[in-house]
């Protein structure tokens, strides 16, 4: 963890990556479709837009190959934009609605379990209204999983435009 924020304090181009990203939701939605009944989910609009996700997050990663090289001799305006983007790539993830049951917890990809403390659920709108057999609430989540996956898409072509600034 002190490594990490070190990286961060220290970079100038902050060091975000999008491909494992996608690739992580991708796996969490591999284990929604195979809970009993996740059939009601209808998750092909979030794997679509992961899609789409994942794509953006291909071609930002590409630029930032490139860019990072410059980062150090860019324009600073240039890389405040970029880092700007970056940092709201993590709040495109919150939803102002919060989870079902706790508003308190904005996070659409990851958060403690309703029922297990502090153990992490993946996607946990969706995945705690599957497990218990609330298929509409499931399929309304998986909705805002949509958006929320469209929103940090967003935030990752920004980012990516920016970059070919610099």
């Amino acid at each position: 963890m002190l490594t990490s924020l070190l990286r961060l304090a220290d970079a100038p181009l902050l060091p975000f990556q999008f491909v494992n990203f996608a690739g992580a939701v991708e796996g969490y939605l591999s284990e929604l479709s195979k809970l009993k009944g996740a059939s009601a989910i209808h998750l092909e609009k979030a794997r679509k837009e992961l899609a789409n996700l994942a794509k953006s997050a291909e071609a930002y990663e590409t630029r930032y190959k490139k860019a990072a090289e410059l980062a150090s001799s860019g324009s600073k305006a240039q890389l405040e934009i970029v880092n700007e983007a970056l940092i709201r790539t993590e709040r495109a993830m919150l939803s102002e609605a919060g989870l079902p049951g706790r508003n308190w917890f904005k996070n659409q990809i990851y958060a403690p379990g309703l029922y297990t403390g502090y153990d992490a659920k993946t996607l946990p709108g969706i995945r705690e209204a599957a497990e218990a057999g609330r298929w509409e609430e499931a399929y309304q989540q998986s909705e805002r999983l949509v958006l929320t996956l469209r929103a940090v898409r967003s935030q990752i072509q920004r980012a990516e435009k920016a970059l070919s600034g610099l």
